[in-house]
């Protein structure tokens, strides 16, 4: 359970960081 966890927040930090340079992009 805890490995899934990590790699959902993982996924989620992975989202942010690419959300964060898209905006600067356009």
């Amino acid at each position: 359970m805890l490995d899934q966890q990590l790699r959902q927040l993982f996924l989620l930090v992975i989202v942010c960081l690419l959300q964060m340079l898209e905006i600067p992009g356009l």
